[in-house]
């Protein structure tokens, strides 16, 4: 198996990766790039540019940069090969900046869904698992 990150931040090392460990007996190989050449998790074998970590047969994407981005990550990611794209998450008032996002007076407050499918993120709390998790 194959995974791939875009956006290697905090949450990558402390939930995905731990998540990813505890899922797995051998740990996938992951691949990632992100644009501040400094972040470099271990476990994760850097990519120079988006470019190159989507020309990869990726099992699975993750897109875990900030939400100003998604969008355009996204985008390249739907035009690539890969199969399987998870985001996780979307603030739909800066992604789709057209998009009214406003509620009417006295209209009550909605969750929008997230963008892909459920994240690693979610599949731990406190170390244990949350129920009703599918493995990708």
């Amino acid at each position: 198996m194959l995974l791939g990150f875009v956006g290697l931040g905090a949450v990558v090392e402390t939930a995905y990766l731990p998540a990813i460990r505890k899922i797995f007996d051998t740990p996938p190989h992951c691949l990632g790039f992100d644009i501040q050449p400094v972040k470099q998790p271990e476990g994760i074998t850097r990519c120079a540019t988006l470019a190159e970590l989507l020309s990869q047969p990726l099992d699975t994407l993750f897109i875990t940069t900030s939400s100003l981005h998604h969008l355009e990550v996204l985008e390249q990611a739907l035009a690539s090969s890969v199969s399987r794209i998870v985001v996780r998450k979307t603030d739909c008032r800066h992604a789709f900046p057209n998009r009214k996002t406003q509620r009417a007076a006295g209209e009550p407050r909605r969750r929008l869904p997230r963008a892909g499918a459920r994240s690693l993120d979610g599949a731990y709390r406190n170390g244990e698992a949350v129920a009703g998790w599918q493995h990708l």
